[in-house]
Protein backbone atom coordinates (compact mmCIF):
# COMPACT_ATOMS: atom_id res chain seq x y z
CA UNK A 1 0.00 0.00 0.00
CA UNK A 2 1.44 3.20 -1.03
CA UNK A 3 0.94 6.41 0.93
CA UNK A 4 1.70 9.96 -0.15
CA UNK A 5 3.77 11.58 2.58
CA UNK A 6 5.12 15.08 2.31
CA UNK A 7 7.20 15.80 5.39
CA UNK A 8 7.44 19.48 4.63
CA UNK A 9 3.70 20.04 4.43
CA UNK A 10 2.99 18.14 7.65
CA UNK A 11 5.37 20.20 9.81
CA UNK A 12 3.41 23.05 11.53
CA UNK A 13 4.68 26.49 10.78
CA UNK A 14 5.68 28.84 13.70
CA UNK A 15 3.40 31.82 14.43
CA UNK A 16 4.28 35.08 12.77
CA UNK A 17 5.76 37.85 14.89
CA UNK A 18 3.36 40.60 16.07
CA UNK A 19 4.74 43.19 13.67
CA UNK A 20 3.98 40.93 10.63
CA UNK A 21 0.48 40.02 11.65
CA UNK A 22 -2.40 41.60 9.80
CA UNK A 23 -4.02 44.41 11.74
CA UNK A 24 -7.73 44.28 12.43
CA UNK A 25 -9.70 46.39 10.03
CA UNK A 26 -10.71 49.76 11.51
CA UNK A 27 -14.26 50.33 12.51
CA UNK A 28 -16.32 52.32 10.10
CA UNK A 29 -16.70 56.01 10.88
CA UNK A 30 -20.44 55.68 11.12
CA UNK A 31 -20.13 53.55 14.29
CA UNK A 32 -18.22 56.28 16.27
CA UNK A 33 -20.09 58.80 18.41
CA UNK A 34 -20.17 62.23 16.78
CA UNK A 35 -18.29 65.06 18.54
CA UNK A 36 -20.27 68.01 19.82
CA UNK A 37 -19.62 71.11 17.78
CA UNK A 38 -17.91 74.04 19.54
CA UNK A 39 -20.01 77.05 20.30
CA UNK A 40 -18.27 79.82 18.45
CA UNK A 41 -20.47 82.46 20.04
CA UNK A 42 -18.81 82.08 23.46
CA UNK A 43 -15.19 83.22 23.47
CA UNK A 44 -12.67 81.01 25.21
CA UNK A 45 -11.41 82.29 28.58
CA UNK A 46 -7.67 82.79 28.63
CA UNK A 47 -5.69 80.83 31.18
CA UNK A 48 -4.71 82.86 34.25
CA UNK A 49 -1.01 83.12 34.98
CA UNK A 50 0.29 81.51 38.18
CA UNK A 51 1.11 84.84 39.85
CA UNK A 52 -2.41 86.12 39.26
CA UNK A 53 -3.89 82.97 40.83
CA UNK A 54 -1.67 83.38 43.90
CA UNK A 55 -2.73 87.04 44.27
CA UNK A 56 -6.40 86.03 44.12
CA UNK A 57 -5.83 83.40 46.82
CA UNK A 58 -4.07 85.96 49.05
CA UNK A 59 -6.95 88.42 48.62
CA UNK A 60 -9.44 85.71 49.57
CA UNK A 61 -7.41 84.89 52.70
CA UNK A 62 -7.32 88.57 53.70
CA UNK A 63 -11.07 88.83 53.19
CA UNK A 64 -11.58 85.81 55.44
CA UNK A 65 -9.42 87.41 58.16
CA UNK A 66 -11.31 90.68 57.89
CA UNK A 67 -14.59 88.86 58.34
CA UNK A 68 -13.59 87.76 61.87
CA UNK A 69 -15.76 89.77 64.30
CA UNK A 70 -13.93 92.14 66.67
CA UNK A 71 -13.49 91.06 70.30
CA UNK A 72 -16.39 91.77 72.60
CA UNK A 73 -16.11 94.68 75.02
CA UNK A 74 -19.31 94.24 77.02
CA UNK A 75 -17.63 91.37 78.89
CA UNK A 76 -15.10 93.87 80.26
CA UNK A 77 -17.88 96.09 81.57
CA UNK A 78 -19.44 93.07 83.24
CA UNK A 79 -16.08 92.22 84.79
CA UNK A 80 -15.74 95.78 86.14
CA UNK A 81 -19.11 95.34 87.87
CA UNK A 82 -18.49 91.84 89.22
CA UNK A 83 -14.90 92.23 90.43
CA UNK A 84 -15.61 94.80 93.22
CA UNK A 85 -18.57 92.76 94.44
CA UNK A 86 -16.57 89.55 94.56
CA UNK A 87 -13.64 91.33 96.21
CA UNK A 88 -15.84 92.81 98.95
CA UNK A 89 -17.66 89.52 99.59
CA UNK A 90 -14.45 87.56 100.00
CA UNK A 91 -12.90 90.33 102.10
CA UNK A 92 -15.83 90.08 104.52
CA UNK A 93 -15.34 86.32 104.60
CA UNK A 94 -11.65 86.83 105.38
CA UNK A 95 -12.47 89.26 108.18
CA UNK A 96 -14.84 86.71 109.70
CA UNK A 97 -12.16 84.02 109.55
CA UNK A 98 -9.49 86.32 111.02
CA UNK A 99 -11.78 87.41 113.85
CA UNK A 100 -12.36 83.75 114.72
CA UNK A 101 -8.65 82.98 115.02
CA UNK A 102 -7.13 82.59 118.49
CA UNK A 103 -5.12 85.52 119.83
CA UNK A 104 -1.76 83.91 119.11
CA UNK A 105 -2.40 83.94 115.37
CA UNK A 106 -2.76 87.68 115.06
CA UNK A 107 -6.53 87.84 115.27
CA UNK A 108 -8.12 90.92 116.74
CA UNK A 109 -10.20 91.79 119.73
CA UNK A 110 -11.73 94.47 117.54
CA UNK A 111 -11.62 95.70 113.94
CA UNK A 112 -8.90 98.26 114.73
CA UNK A 113 -6.44 95.44 115.49
CA UNK A 114 -7.46 93.28 112.54
CA UNK A 115 -4.14 93.71 110.75
CA UNK A 116 -2.08 93.29 113.87
CA UNK A 117 -0.70 89.90 112.86
CA UNK A 118 1.03 88.45 109.84
CA UNK A 119 -1.33 85.47 109.63
CA UNK A 120 -4.44 87.63 109.74
CA UNK A 121 -3.18 89.97 107.03
CA UNK A 122 -2.03 87.02 104.94
CA UNK A 123 -5.47 85.42 105.09
CA UNK A 124 -7.06 88.70 104.07
CA UNK A 125 -4.75 88.96 101.05
CA UNK A 126 -5.33 85.34 100.04
CA UNK A 127 -9.12 85.61 100.26
CA UNK A 128 -9.49 89.00 98.60
CA UNK A 129 -6.89 88.72 95.85
CA UNK A 130 -7.47 85.03 95.31
CA UNK A 131 -11.12 85.77 94.55
CA UNK A 132 -10.36 88.16 91.69
CA UNK A 133 -7.76 85.76 90.30
CA UNK A 134 -10.36 82.98 90.21
CA UNK A 135 -12.86 85.39 88.66
CA UNK A 136 -10.42 86.22 85.85
CA UNK A 137 -9.74 82.54 85.16
CA UNK A 138 -13.45 81.68 85.24
CA UNK A 139 -14.24 84.46 82.78
CA UNK A 140 -11.42 83.31 80.50
CA UNK A 141 -12.80 79.76 80.52
CA UNK A 142 -16.05 81.11 79.07
CA UNK A 143 -14.19 82.73 76.17
CA UNK A 144 -14.20 81.03 72.75
CA UNK A 145 -10.40 81.27 72.79
CA UNK A 146 -8.29 78.92 74.95
CA UNK A 147 -8.24 80.36 78.46
CA UNK A 148 -4.44 80.57 78.68
CA UNK A 149 -4.28 82.46 75.41
CA UNK A 150 -7.18 84.68 76.53
CA UNK A 151 -5.23 85.74 79.63
CA UNK A 152 -1.90 85.98 77.82
CA UNK A 153 -0.38 83.03 79.69
CA UNK A 154 1.71 82.09 76.68
CA UNK A 155 5.42 81.95 75.98
CA UNK A 156 6.91 85.47 75.62
CA UNK A 157 8.56 86.47 72.37
CA UNK A 158 11.74 87.47 74.22
CA UNK A 159 14.09 84.85 75.61
CA UNK A 160 13.91 83.90 79.26
CA UNK A 161 17.39 85.27 79.96
CA UNK A 162 16.03 88.72 79.10
CA UNK A 163 13.72 88.46 82.13
CA UNK A 164 16.66 89.08 84.49
CA UNK A 165 17.48 92.66 83.37
CA UNK A 166 13.76 93.40 83.05
CA UNK A 167 13.16 92.22 86.63
CA UNK A 168 16.15 94.16 88.00
CA UNK A 169 15.13 97.24 86.02
CA UNK A 170 11.66 97.12 87.56
CA UNK A 171 13.21 97.73 90.98
CA UNK A 172 14.28 101.19 89.83
CA UNK A 173 10.66 102.31 90.01
CA UNK A 174 10.88 102.17 93.81
CA UNK A 175 13.30 105.12 93.80
CA UNK A 176 11.61 106.80 90.83
CA UNK A 177 8.26 106.82 92.63
CA UNK A 178 9.85 108.41 95.70
CA UNK A 179 11.47 111.10 93.53
CA UNK A 180 8.19 111.80 91.70
CA UNK A 181 6.19 112.02 94.93
CA UNK A 182 8.89 114.22 96.48
CA UNK A 183 8.54 116.62 93.55
CA UNK A 184 4.74 116.79 93.89
CA UNK A 185 4.03 116.34 97.60
CA UNK A 186 5.64 117.40 100.85
CA UNK A 187 5.16 114.20 102.81
CA UNK A 188 3.62 110.74 102.42
CA UNK A 189 -0.15 110.71 102.67
CA UNK A 190 -2.05 109.16 105.54
CA UNK A 191 -2.92 106.21 103.33
CA UNK A 192 0.75 105.48 102.63
CA UNK A 193 1.62 105.79 106.32
CA UNK A 194 -1.10 103.24 107.13
CA UNK A 195 0.34 100.98 104.44
CA UNK A 196 3.81 101.33 105.94
CA UNK A 197 2.44 100.47 109.37
CA UNK A 198 0.56 97.48 107.95
CA UNK A 199 3.77 96.13 106.41
CA UNK A 200 5.49 96.06 109.83
CA UNK A 201 3.78 92.73 110.55
CA UNK A 202 6.02 91.07 107.95
CA UNK A 203 9.28 91.65 109.81
CA UNK A 204 11.55 88.91 111.13
CA UNK A 205 10.56 85.36 110.16
CA UNK A 206 7.18 86.64 108.96
CA UNK A 207 8.93 88.20 105.96
CA UNK A 208 8.37 84.84 104.26
CA UNK A 209 4.61 85.41 104.50
CA UNK A 210 5.09 88.89 103.11
CA UNK A 211 7.01 87.59 100.11
CA UNK A 212 4.44 84.86 99.44
CA UNK A 213 1.28 86.91 99.92
CA UNK A 214 2.16 90.53 99.12
CA UNK A 215 4.51 89.37 96.38
CA UNK A 216 3.26 86.16 94.79
CA UNK A 217 -0.47 86.14 95.60
CA UNK A 218 -1.27 89.84 95.26
CA UNK A 219 1.05 90.42 92.28
CA UNK A 220 -0.25 87.44 90.31
CA UNK A 221 -3.92 88.13 91.04
CA UNK A 222 -3.73 91.79 90.06
CA UNK A 223 -1.96 90.97 86.81
CA UNK A 224 -4.52 88.31 85.89
CA UNK A 225 -7.42 90.72 86.25
CA UNK A 226 -5.87 93.95 84.93
CA UNK A 227 -3.28 93.08 82.30
CA UNK A 228 -4.48 89.54 81.69
CA UNK A 229 -8.23 89.95 81.26
CA UNK A 230 -8.84 93.68 80.71
CA UNK A 231 -5.78 94.89 78.80
CA UNK A 232 -5.51 91.81 76.59
CA UNK A 233 -9.02 92.35 75.25
CA UNK A 234 -8.52 96.09 74.70
CA UNK A 235 -5.24 95.42 72.91
CA UNK A 236 -7.03 93.17 70.44
CA UNK A 237 -9.83 95.65 69.93
CA UNK A 238 -8.14 99.08 69.83
CA UNK A 239 -4.37 98.71 70.12
CA UNK A 240 -1.76 99.41 72.81
CA UNK A 241 -2.40 103.08 73.59
CA UNK A 242 -6.14 102.64 74.12
CA UNK A 243 -5.46 99.59 76.28
CA UNK A 244 -2.45 100.42 78.45
CA UNK A 245 -3.47 103.95 79.47
CA UNK A 246 -7.02 103.32 80.76
CA UNK A 247 -6.08 100.03 82.45
CA UNK A 248 -3.12 101.71 84.17
CA UNK A 249 -5.33 104.58 85.36
CA UNK A 250 -7.89 102.10 86.66
CA UNK A 251 -5.14 100.12 88.36
CA UNK A 252 -4.00 103.26 90.14
CA UNK A 253 -7.51 104.30 91.17
CA UNK A 254 -8.27 101.01 92.91
CA UNK A 255 -5.43 101.78 95.33
CA UNK A 256 -7.65 104.61 96.62
CA UNK A 257 -4.99 106.95 98.07
CA UNK A 258 -3.81 109.73 95.71
CA UNK A 259 -0.08 109.18 96.18
CA UNK A 260 -0.39 105.42 96.18
CA UNK A 261 -2.58 105.65 93.07
CA UNK A 262 0.08 107.71 91.30
CA UNK A 263 2.82 105.20 92.10
CA UNK A 264 0.62 102.24 91.23
CA UNK A 265 -0.44 103.86 87.97
CA UNK A 266 3.18 104.32 86.91
CA UNK A 267 3.96 100.73 87.79
CA UNK A 268 0.82 99.57 85.99
CA UNK A 269 1.90 101.36 82.81
CA UNK A 270 5.27 99.58 82.97
CA UNK A 271 3.60 96.21 83.46
CA UNK A 272 1.26 97.00 80.57
CA UNK A 273 4.19 97.74 78.28
CA UNK A 274 5.83 94.47 79.33
CA UNK A 275 2.68 92.55 78.54
CA UNK A 276 2.33 94.23 75.15
CA UNK A 277 5.92 94.08 73.92
CA UNK A 278 6.62 90.53 75.08
CA UNK A 279 3.26 89.17 73.87
CA UNK A 280 2.78 87.44 77.21
CA UNK A 281 1.52 88.07 80.73
CA UNK A 282 4.33 86.10 82.40
CA UNK A 283 6.92 88.93 82.43
CA UNK A 284 4.37 91.28 84.04
CA UNK A 285 3.53 88.67 86.69
CA UNK A 286 7.22 88.04 87.37
CA UNK A 287 8.05 91.74 87.71
CA UNK A 288 4.95 92.63 89.74
CA UNK A 289 5.43 89.77 92.18
CA UNK A 290 9.18 90.41 92.31
CA UNK A 291 8.73 94.12 93.01
CA UNK A 292 6.21 93.51 95.81
CA UNK A 293 8.48 90.86 97.33
CA UNK A 294 11.46 93.24 97.07
CA UNK A 295 9.53 95.97 98.91
CA UNK A 296 8.54 93.49 101.65
CA UNK A 297 12.14 92.39 102.13
CA UNK A 298 13.42 95.97 102.00
CA UNK A 299 11.07 97.15 104.75
CA UNK A 300 11.82 94.03 106.82
CA UNK A 301 15.57 94.71 106.63
CA UNK A 302 15.81 98.52 106.53
CA UNK A 303 12.76 99.26 108.65
CA UNK A 304 9.75 101.48 107.99
CA UNK A 305 9.88 105.25 107.55
CA UNK A 306 9.13 107.15 110.73
CA UNK A 307 5.70 108.67 111.12
CA UNK A 308 5.30 112.25 109.85
CA UNK A 309 8.60 112.04 107.95
CA UNK A 310 8.72 114.30 104.91
CA UNK A 311 10.07 113.29 101.52
CA UNK A 312 12.94 115.74 101.99
CA UNK A 313 13.94 113.89 105.15
CA UNK A 314 13.72 110.57 103.32
CA UNK A 315 15.99 111.82 100.55
CA UNK A 316 18.37 113.23 103.13
CA UNK A 317 18.93 109.68 104.35
CA UNK A 318 19.99 108.57 100.87
CA UNK A 319 23.25 106.68 101.36
CA UNK A 320 25.81 104.89 99.20
CA UNK A 321 23.79 101.68 99.18
CA UNK A 322 20.80 103.49 97.72
CA UNK A 323 23.05 105.08 95.10
CA UNK A 324 24.56 101.75 94.02
CA UNK A 325 21.22 99.94 93.90
CA UNK A 326 19.52 102.77 92.04
CA UNK A 327 22.37 102.96 89.53
CA UNK A 328 22.36 99.22 88.85
CA UNK A 329 18.59 98.99 88.56
CA UNK A 330 18.49 102.14 86.42
CA UNK A 331 21.05 100.69 84.01
CA UNK A 332 19.07 97.44 83.88
CA UNK A 333 15.90 99.44 83.19
CA UNK A 334 17.51 101.17 80.19
CA UNK A 335 18.82 97.85 78.91
CA UNK A 336 15.41 96.21 79.30
CA UNK A 337 13.82 99.08 77.35
CA UNK A 338 16.22 98.35 74.50
CA UNK A 339 15.20 94.68 74.64
CA UNK A 340 11.51 95.58 74.52
CA UNK A 341 12.08 98.00 71.64
CA UNK A 342 13.58 95.17 69.56
CA UNK A 343 10.89 92.68 70.52
CA UNK A 344 8.24 91.84 67.92
CA UNK A 345 5.00 90.62 69.48
CA UNK A 346 3.48 87.83 67.40
CA UNK A 347 0.30 88.68 65.52
CA UNK A 348 -2.78 87.13 67.02
CA UNK A 349 -1.56 87.07 70.60
CA UNK A 350 -1.97 90.32 72.45
CA UNK A 351 -1.96 92.95 69.73
CA UNK A 352 -4.46 91.32 67.36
Amino acid sequence: MSMNFDPIDDIPLPPKPPEEREAAPPEPLDSCEPLEPLDSSEPLEPLEPLEQVEQVEQVEQVEQVEQVPPPRVWTLLLMLLLAPVVYIVFTVMAVAVVMALPAGFGSAAGPDELFGGAVGLSLLIVFAHGSIALLAVAAALLSPRPWRERLGLVRPVVSWWAMLPILVGTMAFGWLNVLICAALFEAPSKGLEELFEMMTVFTGPAVVLGVMNVGLVAGTAEELIFRGYLQTRLLRRWGPLAAIVPVSVLFGLVHMDVQHALSAGIMGAWFGVLCWRTGSLWPAILCHAGYNAYVSIWYAVAGMPEQSMTYAQMLAGWDATDTVLFSLSGAALLFSMAILARARPESGRLIG
